[in-house]
């Protein structure tokens, strides 16, 4: 029987009471420090994992995982290989308040217009696959999404040093508004699966935004770590759970997974909204 997400959460706290028992007495090996760091980033306590970062430091000042695993953590410019954990960048309060708003309220006035979420599958027939995905896709008007872009435009020059691309020129700007309602969720996946539209995506960047106060629990996103010889995600990752006016960039080819979303409120206007924007190469 697969364990819902607070059994996971659940386990993850007990795995780490026990492992800081150990740690705690000065036990600990380096990579036992290590695996209290991986444990505090999957349950999404990433100032935890900096400080267990921090003392894995100690121990192996020159180990380029760890150099970039601080980089990383402190959300400066990655320049060490991260050994396959996935590099992010997730900033709060990231629009001035208009902006936020303005976007807010097209959302909810235009929800009866969004549509069903769907998969590309085989030679790109979409399809509805509600145990896999499960939301619903909102077109911005022209008008809006020029003032996005033009918000985001202005905050790249500094986004792409931290997370470790060189500045480039997009090809394209793809953008869709998600709406996440009563057990809305997204299994994992990366953004350029068998699609020919989008292998191009490089770069992914989120920015979410909802009603307050928040009327929702879940819509966690799971960023996986990848093997880093082939690429396939791996069992550990970084929980990071977005708050209302942030914003979460990371590759395209890293694979990703939103948790289910219980709404604590009957109206579909407290759901948890996403505006996603893929640039191309």
């Amino acid at each position: 029987m697969e364990l819902n997400e607070k059994q996971k959460l659940n386990l993850l706290d007990k795995a780490i009471n026990k492992l800081a028992l150990q740690v705690g007495f000065s036990q600990g090996t380096f990579e036992d420090i290590l695996r209290m760091e991986n444990l505090y980033r999957m349950r999404g306590d990433l100032n935890k994992a900096l400080e267990y970062v921090k003392l894995c430091m100690e121990f192996k000042p020159e180990d380029e995982q760890v150099k970039g695993l601080h980089d990383l953590m402190s959300g400066e410019e990655i320049n060490s290989d991260l050994g396959g954990v996935q590099p992010f960048l997730y900033l709060p309060d990231f629009l001035s308040t208009p902006l936020h708003r303005k976007l807010l309220d097209y959302v909810i006035s235009h929800k009866e217009q969004a549509t069903e979420s769907k998969l590309y599958h085989g030679d790109e027939q979409k399809i509805v696959t509600p145990e896999k995905r499960l939301s619903k896709t909102l077109k911005l008007s022209n008008d809006l999404q020029a003032e996005w872009h033009s918000a985001l435009e202005k905050k790249l020059p500094d986004i792409f040093p931290r997370l470790g691309v060189e500045e480039f020129t997009p090809s394209m700007w793809e953008v869709k508004a998600l709406l996440y309602g009563e057990l809305a969720h997204f299994a994992r996946h990366n953004d350029i699966q068998k699609l020919v539209t989008a292998s191009n995506r490089f770069i992914t960047l989120v920015y979410y935004f909802h009603n307050k106060p928040k009327r929702f629990e879940g819509g966690h996103v799971l960023l996986y770590d990848q093997n880093p010889v082939n690429g396939k995600p791996l069992e550990v990752y970084t929980r990071i759970v977005p708050e209302d006016n942030s914003f979460l960039c990371f590759y395209s080819s890293s694979f990703h997974e939103v948790t289910k979303v219980t709404l604590t409120s009957s109206s579909p206007d407290n759901g948890r909204f996403a505006l996603v924007t893929w640039l191309h190469q």
